[in-house]
């Protein structure tokens, strides 16, 4: 069984996460083993297939959750309460799925719930990340700063989605295109071509048989290729939303030629941002980490900050545990950390890693965004010139064979 549990290490600091445990009460136990003074602690439901479906359905743009905190925090800095504050959200808010959320949240703030508590009963839409923070700055008494906190941090995964947008859009549409052009020529051209090569009685070129043969093939069943290729990738992409799925899509995404280090980098990003922040919004830690490494959406790096977690926990050191893992930790990212711990400006250390890593994503997005496109213009030359061959070469024959 997975719980859910929010509570007060020996500092007094807030702690949240989930932890695995057989029964409620073995789950209580394993926290207060910790030294924790547990708060809450719920149990995490199994969510169906369907489940899943109609939460991806549901799910909200950043953009639109972006103006949504950023209207927060100049509302709650305008002094304006928290309770008017999403009302006046809920009037302007245009997105048919947050605004029904908004109105459960209203709810639920008006009935006596906390508003991390509100805003905890739509995990879809508000990440785990948000909602600690929230937690947290209802303890500290701080939630106009948090609320900029997590706008400042949406505005920054904003930009950095619209840069990876921009660099592969280009190459994906030119892509699509020359496939698009692949077909009709398999499809319709071929077969036109097929009765006239076949009256002439030449014998033809390896290349043109199998475009030929590949057309006959997909004329005659292209429905059925179709119907698969399209429940492949449905299975595919679900398959890929389950634990084991997601092991292996985040291995697989580090071990890429070239897009390895972007996602290896960008998920350092992440983790190196999100730590920072959490730290800011009074998060102990260890829980900083722990979360830190689930908002890089990936589960290698989200096992390893579990781990490292840990072992801060039992009281060892950031920077030496973030070392051990070298193939996924830079060095700079150990160095900078110690530097952090010894003169007491993690945080702020963290936040200048991550502006480290922005800034080398982005100058290896401009280095291929630059040779993408003449390596797509040789390639699909290369391909359009066998396409050519293929059309050319039997009647070049004919003509010599007359």
């Amino acid at each position: 069984m997975l719980f859910s549990y929010s509570a007060r290490d020996e500092h007094g600091k807030l702690v949240a996460g989930k932890i695995k445990a057989p029964s409620k009460e073995t789950a209580v136990s394993l926290l207060q083993g910790r030294g924790y003074v547990v708060l809450s602690l719920e149990e995490v439901e199994r969510k169906s297939f369907f489940e899943r479906i109609f939460e991806f359905l549901e799910s909200v743009k950043k953009k639109d959750l972006l103006v949504f905190w950023r209207q927060f925090g100049v509302l709650l800095a305008s002094g304006v309460p928290i309770d008017r504050s999403l009302k006046s959200l809920y009037r302007q808010t245009k997105n048919p799925i947050l605004k029904e959320v908004l109105y459960e949240i209203i709810s639920d703030v008006e009935g006596g719930s906390s508003l991390s508590t509100a805003f905890g009963k739509h995990p879809h839409i508000f990440s785990d990340f948000f909602i600690n923070l929230l937690r947290a700055a209802e303890i500290s008494g701080k939630v106009e700063d948090t609320v900029n906190y997590i706008a400042s941090y949406l505005e920054k995964e904003v930009a950095f989605s619209k840069k990876i947008f921009n660099a592969l859009i280009y190459p994906a549409t030119v892509i699509l295109l020359f496939l698009a052009v692949i077909i009709v020529m398999v499809l319709f051209v071929f077969p036109q071509l097929s009765e006239f090569f076949i009256t002439s009685q030449i014998k033809l070129p390896w290349i043109t048989q199998f475009f030929l043969k590949t057309g006959e093939f997909l004329l005659e069943w292209g429905l059925g290729v179709l119907l698969i290729l399209i429940f492949g990738l449905f299975f595919l992409l679900n398959y890929i939303r389950t634990e084991e799925g997601k092991a292996i899509w985040s291995e697989i995404q580090l071990k890429l030629p070239i897009f390895g280090k972007i996602f290896r980098r960008s998920a350092l990003l992440k983790f190196c941002q999100g730590v920072a922040v959490l730290i800011k919004g009074g998060i102990s830690l260890p829980t900083a980490i722990e979360m830190g490494g689930k908002i890089t959406s990936n589960v290698i790096y989200q096992e390893i900050a579990s781990e490292i977690a840990e072992g801060v926990r039992r009281g060892e050191s950031f920077s030496a545990l973030v070392a051990s893992y070298p193939e996924y930790f830079e060095e700079i990212t150990a160095t900078m950390i110690a530097i952090g711990e010894q003169t007491g400006r993690l945080d702020s250390l963290l936040e200048k890693l991550a502006k480290f890593y922005e800034e080398e994503i982005d100058a290896v997005l401009s280095t291929l965004s630059e040779l993408i496109q003449p390596i797509i213009i040789v390639i699909l030359g290369v391909f359009v010139g066998i396409l050519i061959v293929s059309i050319l070469w039997p009647i070049y024959n004919l003509v010599q064979s007359l």
